[in-house]
């Protein structure tokens, strides 16, 4: 997952990024989405674009606040709400990002290494086989996706690291050196566990 380096650190210093972790409406006000600062700064009346999950929309974060610090300028490692002007709230959703105009796109293919997890570290029990389509979490989207065998090679056994291809079914938010996770279904209802973590080496679409 995102690493937070906090208000001194690296990441204060990169364009605006944070996940969309909840969205709500105030009442005679507007639109507003929450979710932790992952890096740079916002402020109100500053322009931010909604990427991920479905076409890119362009806003303006009109007031913007950081959970229990009392002021108004939100940094990397903040929780943060921002109100939006001229979104409603169907139109933007958890697994979205809002960030600086231009700083991130969204895609649907990347190239990652992966270590999958062994089963005594609540990773699979049998191999990964021709055909895996488990879901990919990134930041708080989970989309379900594919996972390429490595040229040459049958089988991924628990336990390995591999160097492979990974295909989404929805374009989400990405960039070179993210991290995300391998996850599968728990029995028949939307809770997952993961079974694998990765890191994004290549965009390829």
């Amino acid at each position: 997952m995102p690493q937070i380096h906090g208000e001194s650190g690296q990441s204060a210093d990169l364009p605006f990024l944070m996940a969309v972790k909840d969205v709500y409406t105030l009442s005679g006000r507007g639109t507003v989405v929450s979710g932790t600062v992952e890096q740079g700064t916002i402020r109100s009346l500053e322009a931010v674009e909604i990427v991920g999950l479905r076409d890119t929309m362009a806003t303006t974060v009109t007031s913007s606040g950081a959970f229990s610090k009392g002021r108004d300028v939100c940094r990397a490692g903040d929780e943060a709400a921002l109100l939006l002007r001229d979104i409603h709230e169907e139109e933007v959703g958890r697994g979205q990002v809002v960030a600086a105009p231009g700083s991130v796109r969204s895609h649907t293919g990347f190239e990652a290494d992966i270590d999958f997890l062994t089963a005594e570290a609540g990773g699979r029990t049998t191999p990964v086989t021709e055909g895996y389509k488990p879901q990919i979490r990134v930041r708080t989207a989970e989309v379900p996706g594919g996972i390429e065998l490595p040229e040459g090679t049958g089988t991924i056994n628990p336990g390995d690291t591999v160097h492979t291809r990974v295909t989404l079914h929805k374009s989400v938010a990405l960039s070179v050196g993210g991290s995300f996770e391998v996850t599968e279904p728990i029995g028949a209802g939307d809770a997952t566990h993961t079974v694998g973590r990765g890191t994004i080496t290549e965009i390829i679409e």
